[in-house]
């Protein structure tokens, strides 16, 4: 949702004459009828207009880790919502609703959507009103009272049908515990009970494993570049790194934090979105860049500083890239890992460019004074 989010914060730059783009710090509060599609961005967005196209929000506050959304206008296209803390949406929607929310994620009994409906929380979902397609909920716990003329999808450990809830469509259930169906609701189509511990469909694993082959592929070719036109500085950075670990991960660190939070605050106005856009994409590169740079520390370690031929320095550099990607993949500590390991490599490129800066020498050539003829006489 939220890389969805930055391509419309790109593609909203180029705003036509009957798009809206609003941002503040604090709060939006919007009531007016827009005509073509509208963007807010943040911390608590309080939308009751009457919106004739998309409609975007994202509300998020990286300081107090709040953020949240309430809509009760309409939409005659797709709205999609993303927030740290809550979603609260009672309205009339012609297209899709699409709302992640990280606490709770509501949804009024008035509402209506037209096209297909994705809720995803992080703690807890409460559905009610109606709905012309497929609905999808995830949550950990969920509570649904609507009208449902397509599918029901629900994946939770705590599922609740409240007496009152008509499913056109198949409901399937995807829970640790099996769900009974209630007195009450009314189901058309097929109870499909899902088991929590399904396997993951095979087109699924196919896409993941190749996007990750890609990757590791593409990181691999980037080192043996490095280590083939640029070894000077690879060189340079692995040496730093090892020789000052705690100012390289500190200053890769004030680095993340200062690009990341001059980045966000440059896209919440209009005039600095696209260098906001550039300072996260150059801190993606310098981020990224700190792994392979660890992985040349790593593989200086396999080779106990012997001087290798190049075919077993892009070997050592492989088994080097494989290990750090494995050890990334570990629950729990691998994302904190990874968070360190790319802070340190990134400090410790940065210091060697620093270094690698010469100072620029000018030679003044001496001047003498202007000569200025004399004044003519009375």
């Amino acid at each position: 949702m939220l890389f969805r989010f930055l391509i419309a914060l790109v593609l909203g730059s180029l705003l036509q004459a009957q798009d809206v783009w609003l941002a503040n710090p604090s709060q939006v509060t919007h009531q007016e009828t827009v005509s073509g599609d509208a963007f807010f961005v943040s911390k608590e967005i309080e939308l009751s207009g009457n919106y004739e196209e998309d409609v975007w929000a994202l509300a998020m506050d990286l300081i107090s880790m709040k953020g949240s959304i309430r809509f009760t206008g309409t939409a005659g296209d797709d709205v999609r919502f993303s927030a740290l803390e809550s979603v609260n949406v009672t309205a009339s929607i012609q297209g899709k609703l699409q709302a992640y929310a990280i606490v709770n994620a509501a949804v009024g009994p008035e509402t209506r959507v037209e096209g297909r409906t994705h809720v995803v929380s992080g703690s807890q979902i409460t559905l009610r009103g109606s709905y012309g397609d497929q609905v999808e909920l995830m949550a950990p716990e969920i509570r649904v009272e609507a009208n449902i003329e397509g599918d029901l999808i629900l994946r939770g450990n705590e599922i609740t049908l409240l007496p009152g809830t008509v499913i056109q469509g198949d409901l399937q259930v995807q829970s640790p515990q099996p769900l009974p169906l209630p007195e009450g609701v009314e189901l058309k189509g097929e109870l499909i009970q899902l088991k929590a511990t399904q396997n993951v469909p095979e087109w699924v694993a196919v896409i993941t494993l190749t996007a990750a082959g890609m990757m590791l592929l593409t990181e691999y070719c980037v080192l043996l570049f490095l280590l083939r036109f640029l070894p000077r500085f690879v060189q340079q950075s692995s040496g730093i790194a090892v020789q000052h670990r705690s100012r390289c991960f500190f200053v890769g660190l004030l680095c993340t934090i200062g690009l990341f939070g001059l980045g966000l605050v440059l896209i919440q106005s209009k005039v600095g979105l696209f260098l906001g856009l550039l300072l996260w994409i150059l801190h993606w590169l310098f981020f990224s860049g700190g792994k392979l740079v660890m992985c040349f520390v790593l593989a200086s370690k396999l080779a106990r500083g012997k001087a290798l031929p190049f075919w077993r320095w892009s070997l050592y550099l492989f088994l080097s890239l494989f290990m750090l990607s494995v050890l990334f993949l570990l629950p729990t500590i691998g994302t904190g890992l990874y968070f360190f390991t790319c802070c340190w490599g990134m400090g410790a490129s940065l210091i060697a460019i620093r270094l690698s800066q010469q100072p620029l020498k000018l030679s003044i050539p001496d001047t003498q004074p202007l000569k200025t003829p004399p004044l003519p006489k009375d």
